[in-house]
């Protein structure tokens, strides 16, 4: 598993995290959007299957308001247990063994898998979502978990405040979101945070908590922007618990390729590629056993919302194939292996809004089986300003590796 001592290893990090809240949103956005009315959850006790995920029958909760006012509070979050209330009359507990959590909700969530692809070779976030509407007011509550490929263990309080920072920050840029108020908010054991947020059309709380090496985000969505969250949002943060036994995922096939220490060493018999090596579009580079050619780059456009640039930025996709000469699999990271500089020495890094949601482009995934060839997009977002553009392979940590320079000419080098 890797450790968190390097910005490039950080970088994995916080991308899972902000796709963990970029398809929490998404999925939590179509609902407050929808114009028309669902259907009210039915009262009665429900017993369920959803995938490996079981909802049980459970006591009706009682929550008062001076429990729903303790929720607001950090260690009331820490702390909180649901006790049988009017607020979450007829709701039933959905109990997921594989991922070792529970959480009360209105009715059956919808459970949504990604994979992370570049990302995270091997890793999948699982998202199971509840949409509703009542009294004329539309809303979400979602809970999502990734395992992260990161040794997280030992981290100091400064260094965890860091991760929940760009566990915010991530958050905030993928739905276009404001922060409006933070505080900690520890769950059982471990150390967490709950984050509230606007944008033009929802608002919501967000709670991070990490538990070892697993990310789980709880999150509540409405599209009443001028009301207060209601007894029942606050009912369903405060049930949400953590089992004694969770998952213990295993990476290190999957992460073997970031994981090589920077200083590998480089084979004699073969010549590395030096720093300042330069190819232009459409050359074979080698290294490691593969080969990478850089076919050609275009703008890319989407109506989605939750894929758009930040304002005097566009997207840009950069169509790669990686062909890998050996019999096992490999891992070639755009994540962290790639980025674009231009001509005044910004550099721009893979872009997870446009990777995330782009449904009609066929983005490169970081994972080649052996004897295999793959072709795909790398996406990426620039200032629509910048000139002279160039793309950086940073294979350095690969065996006869370096840093490549392809310069992408066109109108994308001025």
């Amino acid at each position: 598993m890797l450790r968190l001592n390097s910005p490039r290893k950080k970088s994995i990090l916080v991308t899972l995290i902000t796709l963990l809240t970029l398809l929490l949103a998404a999925c939590g956005g179509d609902a407050v959007e929808v114009e028309t009315p669902t259907e009210e959850p039915a009262a009665e006790a429900v017993v369920q299957e959803v995938t490996e995920e079981v909802i049980v029958e459970v006591e009706q909760p009682d929550v008062t308001e001076e429990t729903v006012a303790e929720l607001e509070q950090p260690e009331a979050v820490e702390e909180a247990t649901v006790e049988t209330s009017a607020a979450t009359d007829g709701w039933v507990e959905f109990i997921s063994e594989e991922f070792g959590f529970s959480v009360l909700m209105p009715g059956e969530p919808e459970p949504m898998v990604q994979s992370l692809g570049a990302a995270a070779p091997g890793s999948d976030v699982s998202v199971f979502m509840y949409e509703g509407q009542a009294n004329g007011r539309q809303y979400a509550y979602g809970t999502a978990y990734v395992a992260l490929p990161i040794d997280l263990s030992g981290l100091s309080e400064s260094e965890l405040e860091e991760f929940f920072d760009e566990s915010r920050d991530g958050g905030l840029q993928s739905m276009a979101a404001t922060l409006v108020d933070e505080k900690p908010a520890p769950l059982q054991e471990y150390p967490g945070r709950l984050v509230e947020f606007t944008s033009d059309f929802m608002k919501g709380m967000n709670w991070f908590v990490l538990a070892e090496n697993n990310l789980y985000q709880v999150m509540v969505l409405t599209s009443s922007l001028d009301e207060d969250f209601t007894e029942e949002d606050y009912a369903f943060l405060g049930s949400f618990t953590l089992h004694d036994t969770l998952p213990q995922p295993d990476f290190s096939a999957a992460t073997a390729a970031v994981a090589a220490p920077e200083t590998a060493q480089i084979a004699s018999e073969a010549p590395a590629i030096t720093t300042e090596t330069t190819y232009a579009l459409g050359d074979p580079i080698e290294f490691d056993n593969l080969i990478v050619t850089v076919n050609e780059i275009s703008t890319y456009e989407t109506d989605d919302i939750f894929a758009q640039p930040q304002e005097g930025n566009i997207f840009l996709l950069v169509n790669v194939t990686v062909q890998n000469n050996n019999n096992d699999t490999a891992y070639f990271l755009p994540i962290t292996d790639t980025s674009i500089v231009d001509a005044d020495g910004n550099s721009y890094e893979f872009s997870l809004v446009a990777s995330a949601l782009g449904e009609d482009v066929e983005f490169y995934e970081g994972e080649i089986p052996g004897e295999t060839t793959h072709e795909g997009y790398i996406p990426y977002e620039v200032a629509e300003s910048a000139t002279g553009l160039t793309l950086v392979l940073d294979t350095t940590s690969y065996q006869d590796g370096g840093e490549v320079f392809i310069p992408l000419g066109g109108e994308f080098n001025n």
